[in-house]
């Protein structure tokens, strides 16, 4: 496509037209799970604890009587830097019609921002950090994504390798049949589990919230510092997640009982 132009996403009314892009690339598709609005809108809000340790600037991509046509940000993570040493700056929330030269000039907006931060490699889509979305589906398009398993779609991939990305890590998610598996026998091997190595299993402590929030991110982090471009989550970041958790719970018990 001729005459794209790709700018800074930094207005209000950018931000809402970053938003709505892939309701209307996607709307309809049968295994596109649509995000809330609002949450998206809170992974991308300044106020957001994750930019305490990180910066992004967001670019749009039109044609040329103005219609959004793409987007991408472009991502500097601090807390990654720190821990990897790796020179790697991130692109995430990647967004695209299917043509080449949109992704390619979106591609290079968010290399060019990461450039003048200093960092020699780009890697994504990691939307913004890999505690959140990260990847492109390059199988499995005939099942619904689960909670933050992103569904893309199929031509993605092409046009990243298009542009010159190659594999950086191959990420798996499993599906099983209830049907097919004994949940009883899972349920007594827990139990003997827990018995032998003396662990207890409860709810969280919702009058020793802080507390349990602490204990839920030593854990977090301890089971996930060995892996692949592991970043460490801070107690600001879960603690936030887990308010927002409670107050859709609230929400829909309120649906319920009223």
């Amino acid at each position: 496509m001729a005459n794209v132009t790709v700018t800074a996403a930094n207005s209000a009314p950018d931000r809402k037209e970053f938003i709505e892009l892939p309701y209307r690339l996607h709307m309809g598709h049968p295994y596109w799970v649509p995000p809330l609005r609002s949450d998206v809108a809170h992974l991308l809000d300044p106020k957001n604890p994750f930019f305490a340790h990180a910066e992004m600037q967001l670019f749009l991509a039109r044609d040329a009587s103005g219609k959004v046509v793409g987007r991408i940000a472009a991502v500097k993570n601090d807390a990654h830097t720190e821990r990897h040493h790796d020179g790697v700056g991130f692109f995430g929330f990647f967004e695209c019609e299917n043509d080449p030269a949109i992704a390619a000039k979106l591609f290079d907006a968010a290399r060019d921002w990461l450039k003048k931060q200093g960092f020699t490699v780009m890697r994504g889509p990691m939307s913004p950090s890999i505690n959140d979305e990260i990847g492109f589906l390059i199988d499995g398009f005939n099942f619904q994504p689960v909670v933050m398993m992103p569904y893309t779609p199929q031509y993605y991939p092409t046009l990243a390798e298009s542009y010159g990305f190659t594999k950086a890590k191959d990420v798996y998610s499993y599906r099983h049949d209830k049907n097919a598996l004994s949940l009883d026998r899972v349920q007594r091997l827990a139990e003997a589990l827990a018995k032998r190595n003396h662990i207890v299993v409860r709810p969280l402590n919702m009058k020793n919230f802080a507390g349990d929030v602490d204990k839920v991110k030593d854990l977090y982090n301890v089971a996930w510092e060995a892996n692949w471009g592991a970043v460490q989550i801070t107690e600001a970041e879960l603690e936030e997640g887990f308010e927002i958790l409670d107050t859709a719970l609230e929400i829909g018990d309120r649906a319920v009982t009223n």
